[in-house]
């Protein structure tokens, strides 16, 4: 090989380098700028918040023995991120329950899903709503993926394990009230522009979108103690 084709081997060959690292480092920012885009970090929104979409008499509560500010989750039984923010609430109700009214209100997501709901408010005509709510959220991973009528199996075999008189809740699930509470809860989710859940609504005003860690939650709720209640309109 000529000393001159030599050379142009060699340079035709340090351009095709040069591409194909240049197409890597392209591909790798590219799939870099793909994931930071698709990771949605918990977030603060705006919503249409008024008083007769936060009114919810029948609605689950806890109330705090020094409460003066809310708590309203908007959540669904068969949402991920919504299991996982349960045990966040859980152990802030542990630590911090007596300054916080927290409120319960369903925006079920799939189909057959308002079914779910009117389970734990089942639950609930017999004074167990929240140990049914713990136990359909720790065991998600269980019932998730298994068809309607297994899925109520498995609610119905954690009412008996809460000592539920089984006639009472079954039929309660098909009392039009309870599924009256899931239907309001919802038209009430979308008149205020919920899209996501988790949806937390803390003192009327803060809407928190997914997850916050235990010590965030502390941090902003202490800040709307702070300011003191917010009246709706």
């Amino acid at each position: 090989m000529a000393f001159g084709q030599v050379l142009y081997y060699n340079a035709r060959m340090s351009t095709e380098i040069k591409l194909v690292i240049g197409i890597i480092i392209l591909s790798i920012g590219v799939t870099f700028l793909g994931l930071k885009l698709a990771y949605k970090a918990p977030s603060e929104a705006k919503l249409a918040i008024t008083a007769a979409t936060m009114t919810a008499p029948d609605a689950p509560s806890i109330k705090g023995a020094s409460s003066t500010v809310s708590i309203v989750e908007f959540a669904a039984f068969e949402c991920p991120a919504c299991a996982a923010t349960h045990s966040i609430f859980k152990d802030y109700l542990k630590e911090e329950g007596s300054k916080v009214t927290f409120t319960f209100r369903n925006f079920p997501i799939q189909a057959n899903a308002d079914k779910f709901s009117v389970a734990a408010l089942a639950a609930g005509r017999q004074g167990k709503f929240w140990e049914m709510h713990d136990m359909m959220f720790e065991n998600q991973s269980t019932w998730a993926e298994l068809s309607l009528d297994k899925k109520m199996e498995a609610f119905a075999g954690y009412a008996q394990k809460l000592g539920l008189n089984m006639t009472k809740y079954s039929a309660d699930l098909n009392d039009p009230a309870l599924a009256e509470i899931v239907k309001k809860d919802k038209a009430d989710a979308i008149a205020m522009g919920v899209t996501a859940t988790p949806t937390i609504i803390i003192n009327n005003n803060r809407i928190i979108v997914g997850g916050k860690n235990l010590a965030n939650l502390k941090k902003i709720v202490d800040e709307e103690i702070a300011k003191g209640p917010v009246t709706l309109k």
